[in-house]
């Protein structure tokens, strides 16, 4: 949804046009204002794959946030993956190898090696600049040709939000927001003759309540823990 969608929504939703909404002004800043609080909370992944450079991987066009975890994607072509006692056998056999103990020895000695490295350092343990926009990466021979990356995307606008369930948080939010601000305006002055009064004082204590049910519901919802490789 847009800016306007969104001020369109809770114009309607506070009786525009049949009642006059005095903050009509306002509701565009309103939206602002709930959509800054509520990308706080937003976590939602998208993928891109991109060559593999020894150097950092620059992610400026992807308008990466925060990095949450690397794939390789396509690795060399090898004959056999030298961890693997199985393909271990495969290449033995094709050199004509037949002893059990040299193939085991080779395996112990490859395994060894491999968790030494493992020690020292991670396969595609990896940082984010994010001031930068670059990525650095250790990998593990063989380098990867690409790599996969799963990240959560900067937000800019509004409309950047794409996901039914954050618009709607957004909605709602803004919605709760207009309603105290209006309720405040309305229930500025108390018209003691007049044969109707403003519905000032409802509309701030359900602003309030929404607003803070909304908060206590994001709250509750945020103990989101990605794996790390």
């Amino acid at each position: 949804m847009t800016r306007d969608e969104y001020i369109d929504d809770i114009k309607l939703s506070l009786g525009a046009p049949v009642v006059e909404v005095e903050i009509q002004e306002m509701l565009g800043k309103i939206v602002d204002m709930a959509f800054r609080e509520i990308k706080r909370y937003i976590v939602d992944t998208r993928f891109v794959t991109v060559p593999y450079s020894k150097g950092p991987i620059d992610l400026k066009k992807y308008k990466v946030d925060s990095v949450i975890q690397l794939f390789r994607t396509a690795n060399p072509s090898r004959v056999a993956d030298f961890t693997d006692i199985y393909s271990l056998a495969t290449v033995s056999q094709s050199n004509a190898t037949s002893s059990v103990n040299l193939l085991m020895s080779d395996y112990l000695y490859r395994t060894q090696l491999n968790q030494l490295k493992s020690t020292m350092t991670t396969d595609l343990d990896f940082t984010y600049d994010k001031e930068e926009r670059k990525l650095y990466v250790n990998t593990f021979y063989p380098k990867p040709i690409n790599l996969t990356i799963v990240y959560v995307p900067e937000f800019k606008d509004v409309s950047d939000v794409k996901e039914d369930y954050w618009v709607n948080y957004i909605r709602r939010l803004s919605l709760a927001l207009a309603k105290e601000t209006l309720g405040r305006v309305r229930g500025k002055y108390e018209l003691s003759s007049s044969l109707y009064k403003l519905d000032g004082g409802t509309l701030l204590s359900e602003g309030i309540a929404e607003r803070d049910a909304i908060r206590a519901e994001l709250n509750e919802n945020s103990d989101i823990v990605f794996p790390m490789d």
